[in-house]
This record gives structure tokens, sequence and C-alpha cells, in this order.
């Protein structure tokens, strides 16, 4: 019979792959949920409080757009360039089952 009793379940490969891939998912949502939390903050501080209206539009960004959108409304004039930015985005892929 196998000896599974030295064994670490830690040490498997399967293991590592598995936590690691977990790791990297939660880090990258923790990096787009802060660079989305951000980039809100900039815009209050630019355009006031009526920007928590585009919280959960912000909130579906990629990073790579999060990024982008914080460089852009260092130029934005008003929530007219924002709603602008906004709708210039392509349509998220629709989720396929």
């Amino acid at each position: 019979m196998l000896n599974f009793n030295d064994i670490s379940l830690q040490e498997t490969a399967f293991y590592k792959d598995v936590f690691g891939k977990g790791h990297l998912e939660g880090h990258q949502e923790g990096r787009q949920d802060e660079a989305a939390q951000l980039v809100l903050r900039q815009l209050k501080c630019r355009h006031g409080e009526q920007v928590e209206g585009y919280a959960p539009r912000i909130a579906e960004l990629s990073l790579v757009q999060l990024e982008q959108l914080s460089l852009e409304l260092l130029d934005f004039q008003g929530l007219a360039d924002l709603e602008a930015w906004l709708q210039a985005l392509p349509d998220p892929p629709e989720d396929v089952e």
C-alpha cells in the first residue's frame, strides 16, 4: 500500500498550483478594487460628490481601463467628459455558458 502519511498536502504540485492561482487571482482583484477606489477619489476631488453615481460602472472596468482612466481624467473638464469616455469603451463580452 502507499504510505501517504509522510506527504504534506502543501508540498504537492497540485496544491501549489491551485493555491498559487488563487493567490494571483486574489491579488489581481485587490489591485483592481484599489484602482477603482483611487479613480473615484480623484474624480470626487475634481468634480464633487455627483461622481458616486458612476461608482458601479467604474468598478466594472478592468485594471488596464482604470489605469487609462486615471490618466485621462486629468484632462476632463466636467462629468460630460467622463460620460463620453465611458460611452466610448467597447461593450464587455457576454458570458457564454
